[in-house]
């Protein structure tokens, strides 16, 4: 999994846009800034968190925070020319399960045949991959955010045994993600490692002298 965090910190700029992502960070702000003031004339109006003025402010912004998180989940941030669409078909099992062995835990010799398929296929489980745990994580945040604030205000009880397992069910996108990135990128390492297959030659141009009948062999005097 540690590898695959590596892989995921490394590749984000290629799969991650930045102008998607500024874009999420816009609407998670203005989604926890109108959370946010509702919350607070709430809390001071209606006086529904009874806790000190300071404490319901910091209360009412984590949980905004938190929302606006969960909202930004919502705008998706992969680029769109390079997370490919899907895997090009092969139309023989044998071989589709020959390929998809070489991202198993111990994978069998590769074939040479098979070199550029698998290549394509770790690219593509390593796009997804570092787009699936990007999102995935801000849920998370987004949760975490959301019990302080409830712990803040004193509404949350830690006894409750949904708070370990809400986290928990979050964190399996993401733990996923960078297992699948991993796995894809020692199947690519392990590809670029072997030997590139021999290039074909282009086939000789034929000259009008192969269509000539008779022997190729020239006179001395011509």
């Amino acid at each position: 999994m540690i590898d695959g965090w590596r892989v995921v910190r490394s590749q984000r700029s290629v799969f991650v846009d930045p102008a998607k992502v500024r874009r999420r960070t816009v609407v998670a702000l203005l989604v926890a800034v109108a959370v946010g003031a509702v919350l607070t004339i709430g809390a001071v109006g209606l006086d529904w968190i009874d806790v000190s003025p300071a404490r319901a402010v910091v209360a009412c912004a984590l949980i905004a925070g938190g929302v606006g998180c969960c909202a930004g989940v919502f705008i998706r941030t992969g680029r769109s020319d390079a997370v490919p669409v899907g895997d090009r078909p092969l139309g023989d099992w044998r071989r589709s399960d020959r390929i998809d062995q070489q991202f198993s835990t111990h994978p069998p010799a590769l074939s040479l045949e098979d070199r550029d398929v698998v290549l394509e296929r770790a690219h593509r489980m390593i796009a997804l991959g570092v787009v699936a745990f990007e999102r995935s994580v801000v849920p998370l945040i987004g949760f975490v955010l959301v019990w302080a604030g409830l712990l803040v205000a004193g509404l949350a009880a830690t006894e409750y045994a949904f708070v370990a397992v809400y986290p928990a069910l979050l964190l399996v996108t993401p733990v996923g993600s960078l297992l699948q990135v991993a796995r894809a990128d020692a199947a690519r390492q392990r590809v670029l490692g072997l030997p590139a297959p021999p290039a074909h030659e282009p086939p000789r141009p034929r000259s009008r002298d192969d269509d000539r009948p008779g022997s190729q062999l020239s006179l001395p005097d011509e």
